[in-house]
C-alpha cells in the first residue's frame, strides 16, 4: 500500500511538472510571436541599404559627403579629418530611417511642410538615389513630418536625425 501511494505520488509529481514544462513552453512561443509581429510592424522612411553618399541641404546651404574606399570625405573639403563614426552613422539613420507613424491617405504636401522643406537629404546607394524631405514639427515639438520625393506617403519621425544633421562642418571634423 506505502509503495502504491509513492507511485502515485511520484505520477502526480512528473504530471504536475509535464503541465508546467507545457505552459512555459506555451508561453515562449506566444512571447516570440508577439515579437515577430512587432518587428514585421516596424515602419521605415527609408529602407535604402549601404549609403555611399549623401547631402544635406538647409537654408540654401549643402554639405555632401561620399564614401571612398570605406572612409567618408567631404566634397566641399576633401582634406578634412572627419570623424568617421559620427558620419558612419547618419548615413546608417538614412539608409533606414525609422518612422513612428505612417499617414496614409496625407493632405498635401505644404500640409506639412514638405513641398518647400527647410531640411532635405539626398541620399546615394549602389543602385539608387532618394530624396527625404524633413517639413514642420509636431505641436510637441520631438516628432517630424517626412516623406521621400516623389513618394505618395507622409511619415512622422523623431528628432534623432535632425539633432545629428549639422550644417556645420565642424561638427564632423574629429577633435
Amino acid at each position: 500500500m506505502k509503495k502504491r501511494t509513492v507511485l502515485r505520488a511520484g505520477a502526480a509529481l512528473i504530471l504536475i511538472l509535464l503541465c508546467a514544462f507545457y505552459g512555459f513552453s506555451s508561453w515562449r512561443q506566444t512571447e516570440a510571436r508577439n515579437l515577430e509581429e512587432t518587428i514585421s510592424r516596424e515602419i521605415f522612411v527609408t529602407d535604402l541599404g549601404p549609403v555611399s553618399g549623401f547631402s544635406i541641404e538647409k537654408d540654401g546651404r549643402r554639405l555632401t559627403f561620399s564614401l571612398e574606399g570605406g572612409t567618408w570625405y567631404c566634397s566641399q573639403d576633401h582634406e578634412a579629418s572627419l570623424n568617421q563614426e559620427t558620419v558612419r552613422t547618419l548615413a546608417n539613420l538614412l539608409s533606414r530611417l525609422p518612422a513612428l507613424e505612417m499617414i496614409e491617405n496625407p493632405d498635401s504636401l505644404e500640409t506639412y511642410g514638405l513641398a518647400d522643406p527647410a531640411l532635405s537629404f539626398e541620399i546615394t546607394t549602389a543602385d539608387s538615389t532618394a530624396a527625404l524631405l524633413i517639413g514642420n514639427a509636431l505641436s510637441d515639438e520631438n516628432q517630424y513630418y517626412a516623406c521621400i520625393s516623389g513618394g505618395t506617403l507622409v511619415y512622422t519621425i523623431g528628432p534623432q536625425l535632425l539633432e545629428m544633421a549639422s550644417m556645420d562642418l565642424s561638427d564632423y571634423l574629429t577633435e
